[in-house]
């Protein structure tokens, strides 16, 4: 049973003892019943509540309405320069319809360095979605808005291998189709320098097919949607905080281990076992041997020194560093480099792999060859 909700009622002013009390049930049902601090119930207060419930309940057994609504959702540009992506014709994703937007968007992005004396400019091309949310009214419609938004721009940062995120959220469409400003409207637009659209060179991108089979098998399958998820808060996390988009890309990997192997307990203690061994076959699903040994191997001792010590790894132990050198490589660097990427690249394949191919029944995993030396 969930929460219990308690709905007071004033009659000519005065607060009636008498209250509803709500409660869902797990089946989806909702239990309704009357209560009040005294012993005597009022019978005229419990027909008006009466009266309320059945206009209630014909109220809910209504159609709900469809609201439709516009978003923009966009790339992110990252510390690294690269090509801008733009979506080449109009594309679908579920019943959601997405456009490219009529101007590209010129904003500034603070430098790697930490400085208050230098900026880069970057230009994107954000996308505009037309889509629609069933729900008694708009406030219960935005948060399917949102949800679908948020699943949508998984998948298109899937599909692109970039970081697509909702840069302006879902509105009625009534209030009129979403826009995007030329640049954004808080940066001055003489600090801003970079390349007019028919210069700018771009990434043309469409949406892929295999986006609605992965709509769908999303729909149904949460431990996805979870994967997906926490996949997207490393995005979030990697420039800026490597170490922990480690632990997000790592419980991504995790997440997907638990798709395809049975989880295995200690009969004494209960505590998870072969974690470590569901994760590096996992790994192996996407990474040859050599790669996926290395990356299981470097990649989980970090993750857990930072999920359990606190320790930091990345970047964010010197911040404004930028220093190169050739022959002695840079500790934060090469791990931002070489392992949260790695790691990143690897969450995003498995992620692919389970949304479009056939996914095998759950299975214990087979002991490794150094596991059944162990047990000898």
């Amino acid at each position: 049973m969930g929460h219990l909700v308690e709905v007071s009622m004033r009659v000519t002013g005065n607060e009636s003892d008498t209250r509803l009390l709500t409660a869902p049930l797990e089946d989806g049902r909702i239990l309704i019943g009357l209560g009040g601090h005294n012993e005597h119930i009022d019978e005229n207060v419990a027909q008006r509540w009466e009266k309320i419930v059945d206009l209630a309940r014909k109220a809910l057994a209504q159609p709900h309405p469809l609201h439709k609504w516009t978003a923009i959702i966009g790339e992110i540009p990252g510390n690294i320069g690269k090509t801008p992506i733009q979506l080449h014709k109009p594309g679908r994703v579920s019943s959601m319809r997405l456009r490219s937007a009529d101007n590209s968007l010129l904003e500034s992005r603070a430098t790697p360095q930490r400085t208050l004396h230098a900026w880069k400019s970057a230009m994107t091309f954000p996308i505009v979605v037309h889509g629609s949310s069933t729900a008694h009214d708009w406030e219960s419609a935005q948060f399917k808005a949102a949800a679908d938004l948020s699943l949508l721009t998984g998948l298109l940062s899937l599909a692109w291998d970039t970081h697509i995120s909702v840069r302006e959220s879902a509105a009625p469409l009534q209030w009129g189709v979403r826009q995007v400003p030329k640049r954004i409207p808080w940066t001055a637009e003489e600090s801003l320098q970079a390349e007019t659209d028919d210069k700018c060179d771009t990434e043309n991108v469409e949406t892929p097919t295999w986006l609605e089979g992965a709509w769908t098998r999303m729909s149904t399958r949460k431990k996805i949607r979870d994967a997906l998820s926490i996949y997207m808060e490393g995005l979030e996390l990697e420039d800026q905080h490597p170490s922990l988009a480690l632990v997000s890309f790592v419980s991504a990997i995790e997440a997907i281990s638990l798709i395809l192997f049975k989880e295995e307990k200690c009969e004494n203690c209960k505590n998870q076992m072969r974690i470590a061994s569901r994760f590096r076959a996992t790994v192996r699903l996407v990474a040859d041997d050599s790669i996926a040994a290395e990356l299981s191997r470097r990649a989980y001792s970090v993750r857990s020194l930072t999920v359990h010590t606190g320790r930091l790894h990345g970047s964010e132990a010197s911040p404004g560093l930028h220093a190169f050198r050739i022959l002695k490589p840079i500790p934060g660097l090469d791990f931002q480099f070489r392992i949260v990427t790695g790691m990143r690249r690897v969450a995003k394949d498995l992620l692919i792999w389970v949304l479009r191919e056939k996914i095998p029944p759950r299975r214990v995993l087979e002991p490794t060859p150094e596991e059944r030396m162990d047990s000898t």
